[in-house]
């Protein structure tokens, strides 16, 4: 009978130990690993929209590259590095799939019974809108100077000719494009060609660093044109509006 007690009283022990020491050890982490976040995006390359692709992915490359950088994006234990994936948006219609673009690189290429594209964004008509509204904030001004990043050997003075007829014709706006390499810091060139054709008022297609950079520039200059921006490119995080 005692051997029994014993017998029991050990194994009671035994298992208090193991609790105890489990309970000590820390619980095992599982290894985070790291995997590829592949991010895909649909923009033109080709085409006449192709300037706005191909202006628009190095920003989103090195954006893509300084999260990586800073050691990726972590979701739960994983951590994923980001890898971007570009594709022509052209190449939607011949693979039928739909695709939901913006009106500002134009019209679509293919016939319309044949065309998988729709324009769900009025960029173009939001981009006049705002041209007519801020030139009617300046009856007295009269000529217009587009001007935003040029890339490769894009002609937006070509692409853009119908907008440009249509503001001059209902709306007496004239237009003058003036268009700037991606990386420029120095605009004084750009703004004397404006004030050789006239220019009253800038609309820049740009950064906010670009538009500060060209407001300071045009005033060390001795310009007091007024200066907008197309709303969609503006971040209200990094500009702030003061009266």
């Amino acid at each position: 009978m005692l051997k029994r007690y014993f017998a029991i009283a050990s194994l009671i022990l035994v298992m208090a130990l193991i609790a105890t020491t489990a309970c000590a050890a820390p619980a095992a982490q599982p290894v985070s690993a790291i995997k590829t976040l592949k991010v895909g995006n649909i923009m033109p390359f080709t085409g006449q929209a192709a300037l706005w692709g191909q202006n628009i992915r190095p920003g989103m490359e090195i954006y893509a590259q300084l999260i990586n950088e800073d050691g990726g994006l972590k979701i739960g234990n994983d951590t994923y590095k980001v890898e971007m994936s570009f594709v022509d948006a052209y190449v939607t219609n011949p693979e039928k799939v739909i695709l939901n673009n913006g009106t500002i690189g134009g019209r679509d290429p293919a016939p319309p019974e044949k065309s998988y594209t729709f324009y769900g964004f009025p960029q173009t008509e939001m981009v006049m809108n705002q041209v007519i509204a801020t030139m009617q904030a300046f009856p007295q001004y009269h000529t217009l100077a587009w001007t935003g990043m040029r890339s490769g050997d894009q002609t937006p003075e070509a692409m853009f000719k119908p907008t440009d007829d249509k503001l001059l014709k209902d709306f007496g706006i004239k237009s003058v494009r003036v268009y700037y390499p991606e990386g420029t810091m120095n605009f004084t060139p750009y703004l004397s060609k404006m004030s050789e054709q006239g220019v009253e008022v800038i609309y820049c297609v740009g950064s906010p660093l670009e538009v500060g950079l060209m407001a300071k520039q045009r005033y060390q200059m001795g310009y007091s044109w007024p200066i907008g921006q197309e709303a969609s490119n503006v971040d209200l995080n990094i500009v702030k509006c003061r009266t």
